[in-house]
């Protein structure tokens, strides 16, 4: 499994209902979520053969921005 961070623009549930409508089509994403009460609005995404662009593709055609800050490979 790996685990990406990105710095969003994503800041309150409703932008996140909004974002998940299209991140939700992404089939090798297991699960993500938005630290909105943090300043920098960071996505973390999980899943196996994660492609960045395709995610920040999804985020901006739901209105927003996101750029990659971290990536781990993580163990199962």
């Amino acid at each position: 499994m790996e685990i990406l961070h990105f710095k969003t623009n994503i800041d309150n549930g409703q932008c996140v209902q909004r974002v998940s409508q299209e991140i939700d089509k992404i089939s090798t994403i297991k699960n993500w979520e938005v630290e909105t009460a943090s300043n920098d609005k960071i996505m973390t995404v999980r899943g196996a053969s994660l492609e960045s662009q395709k995610i920040i593709k999804a985020t901006k055609k739901a209105g927003f921005r996101a750029s990659l800050i971290g990536q781990v490979a993580a163990s199962k």
